[in-house]
């Protein structure tokens, strides 16, 4: 039973690193979304604190999709910088397909507002972890004069 276990955690780490990070991602979503609405901008900023919360774990996410789930191989500060600015670029997509989702479906269709949220946090969860594994977090092949032409 537990050489079945061991198996099925190295068939399946990625997915479980993954999925085990993004709880944690969430958690510190709401637990910076918490502690900036007790004891900073209150609730007048709600906003802000929802801002500042999503970028507070946007960057979590990075850092330990980066180390512990992907194992990037980018060493380089420009490799780096690459991935970095990938992994913003696929959120912000990923974000803008929510909310466009959440406001057709709702706004045009009438469907109910909390199945649709649902619905479209669970699309985002698959997309991230796609664009993450095929665009983000990618072996990146050298570019030089030679490949160029």
């Amino acid at each position: 039973m537990l050489n079945w276990i061991k198996s099925m955690f190295k068939k399946y780490r990625e997915l479980i690193a993954y999925a085990f990070f993004g709880v944690l991602t969430t958690l510190v979503d709401a637990g910076t979304f918490t502690l900036l609405g007790l004891l900073v901008f209150k609730e007048r900023y709600v906003e802000i604190n929802n801002m500042i919360s999503q970028i507070v774990a946007i960057l979590f996410a990075y850092f330990t999709n980066r180390k512990w789930v992907f194992l990037s191989k980018a060493l380089t500060k420009k490799d780096v910088a690459v991935e970095f600015f990938s992994f913003i670029q696929a959120r912000v997509f990923t974000l803008l397909l929510s909310l466009g989702m959440v406001s057709l479906f709702v706004r045009v269709f009438n469907f109910d507002q909390f199945i649709v949220k649902y619905v479209s946090t669970v699309v985002v969860i698959i997309l991230n972890y796609i664009l993450s594994k095929l665009y983000v977090f990618r072996e990146r092949k050298p570019k030089n004069k030679e490949n160029a032409m």
